[in-house]
């Protein structure tokens, strides 16, 4: 199979829906997918920006495919003829939003013209007959496998769907005529809604998962996530069931109430969906019906999307969305696994989060990496910098040496770790003038008495003395 080089439209944050939803899908294929995360790198470079970024990155990269997802593709028709001038073949896929409900012909014939491929997932004859490919099962089981609430509550069934009456009456009877444990969560119930993580958490959580449809229409995300996670489902009558997923696969359904109470007391019956559509299968066969048009060399790590998921990392770490730094982090190491600013970067974020034992690890070797790229004008210069986004997490400033950043982190997780002697020997081992820059930067905890040591171990030899504010 010959491999291509794909832009997937991906969110980089793991509480967005379609984190992750094709790439990691791609990449088992053998192809070199990389997102795209859009909405972001509008939000940080506006529309202008945006292009100018796109069209610097598929120049430098030459990808064969542009997968986009309309009408969050922020692409204008002149944007889209550059980029198919270069070769890459961009494809759309869209999905029923509060958009399509509105489209007509002129959004039609934009998609036709712009794109050299349609998608639809939901089938709707409207769009195939204007053109569209239908595509009812593109997304695959890696858009939940990475998202989690360890905290959400182990239950018997699960409801997650707007609250109406017959919902909390089939509720209840549930409850009192079964003896099954049933949680209820959306708009309208007392739980209230929940966040993507969450919803997943729960639904992964859960033995049962009831799937209602909203008029006449699955709730789609919630069928589509437990069918993902392999739950067992049942789905409230919907006429038209084949439009989400092939008419040979399915879960149980039921069109009233006396009918799931019947199907939940003999729940041996019921079981997890076994013959879900081959993800994988679809995206190979059309991938493969789509002739790629670039030709030459291209650029191994495009430097314009380094450059865009170190931005949106730092832009998610400025707000202290730290778990986000840390998903672009991921993407990040698709691109340039051996960047030590990368390991920085991360470091920095589980210092932020307090995972002492992981600093350590992610940060071992590190100093020594940073003496091949850091300039001898800058090596270990007490030149302080405020920090912009770790909230002072460490109760100092930082230095303008990404190695002093290092080594105080080094020491401060040494410390909550209780690892006094191992400071001390990491202390030993430093310059004069780097042991000096420390010393000068490190704030003692008064009521520990580890740090206490590794202060007196900084200052000896040296007339330093630092206290907290």
């Amino acid at each position: 199979m010959t491999s291509w080089r794909v832009l997937v439209s991906e969110p980089l944050d793991p509480t967005r829906l379609g984190y992750r939803w094709l790439t990691p899908t791609l990449r088992q294929l053998g192809h070199d997918a990389l997102p795209l995360p859009v909405l972001a790198a509008v939000e940080l470079l506006g529309h202008s920006g945006f292009h100018s970024m796109l069209y610097t990155l598929v120049e430098q990269w030459r990808p064969e495919m542009l997968l986009v997802c309309p009408p969050l593709d922020f692409m204008s028709p002149a944007l889209c003829r550059d980029l198919r001038t270069l070769g890459t073949r961009i494809v759309a896929v869209t999905r029923p939003t509060e958009f399509t409900p509105v489209w007509g012909e002129a959004e039609f014939t934009d998609l036709r013209t712009r794109f050299d491929r349609w998608l639809v997932v939901d089938p709707d004859p409207a769009a195939i007959s204007a053109g569209a490919q239908s595509a009812r099962w593109l997304a695959a089981r890696s858009i939940v496998d990475s998202v989690d609430d360890a905290q959400a509550p182990e239950l018997q069934v699960a409801v997650v769907a707007p609250a109406t009456m017959e919902r909390a009456a089939l509720a209840q009877r549930i409850n009192n005529e079964l003896g099954l444990r049933v949680g209820c969560f959306g708009p309208g119930w007392q739980a209230g809604n929940l966040t993507r993580p969450s919803r997943i958490g729960l639904l992964r959580r859960a033995n049962i998962v009831l799937t209602f449809t909203e008029k006449m229409s699955l709730s789609e995300t919630t069928f589509f996530d437990a069918a993902l996670l392999g739950k067992v489902q049942l789905v409230e009558h919907c006429t038209d069931l084949s439009r989400y997923v092939p008419v040979t696969c399915g879960p149980t359904t039921f069109d009233r109430s006396d009918v799931c109470l019947e199907l939940l007391s003999d729940l041996e019956s019921l079981s997890e969906w076994s013959d879900l559509p081959p993800c994988e299968q679809i995206w190979s066969e059309w991938i493969a019906d789509l002739s790629p048009g670039c030709e030459g060399a291209h650029d191994r790590a495009p430097h314009a999307l380094v450059w865009l998921y170190t931005s949106i990392a730092n832009l998610y770490a400025s707000r202290q969305l730290i778990l986000q730094a840390l998903a672009c982090a991921e993407a990040w190491a698709l691109v340039a696994p051996n960047d030590p600013w990368l390991r920085v970067f991360r470091t920095r974020c589980l210092t932020t989060l307090k995972q002492w034992g992981q600093v350590l690890e992610a940060s071992t070797g590190l100093v020594a990496e940073l003496a091949v790229h850091v300039a001898e004008t800058a090596r270990a210069r007490p030149i302080i910098v405020q920090p912009s986004w770790m909230a002072n997490a460490l109760g100092q400033s930082r230095a303008i040496d990404p190695i002093v950043d290092v080594v105080l982190m080094r020491l401060q997780a040494l410390v909550q770790l209780g690892r006094g002697e191992d400071a001390k020997a990491e202390i030993r081992g430093m310059s004069d003038k780097l042991k000096r820059t420390v010393a000068a930067l490190w704030v003692p905890d008064l009521g520990n008495s580890i740090s206490a040591e590794v202060h007196r171990a900084l200052a000896h030899d040296f007339n330093v003395s630092r206290t907290p504010d």
